[in-house]
């Protein structure tokens, strides 16, 4: 999904006479839930993915006040990915 994710942003940026600056955006918001979605040595699966819903969320919430993502385009992203760890998380139970 990151993988995914951080394509159609380079593709944005290479078509930046079309887009402006939205694949930069989308960019710096993949690159953020990428840090986020890093698992730390010791952490249990169960504490990563309530962890993970929490910082996303507030991520999200961050991109929804952000002015400079006026469009929405940083916050679909965040949204993108947190709903593919939702069902991702659902599918393993």
């Amino acid at each position: 999904m990151l993988a995914k994710q951080r394509n159609l942003a380079q593709q944005k940026i290479s078509e930046s006479w079309h887009w402006g600056n939205v694949g930069h955006i989308e960019l710096a918001a993949v690159l953020q839930c990428q840090q986020i979605l890093t698992l730390a040595p010791d952490e249990s699966i169960d504490a990563f993915l309530l962890r993970c819903q929490r910082q996303l969320a507030a991520l999200a919430e961050h991109y929804r006040q952000n002015c400079d993502d006026e469009d929405g385009y940083g916050l679909g992203t965040v949204r993108c990915i947190e709903m593919w760890l939702d069902t991702s998380y659902i599918n393993c139970k």
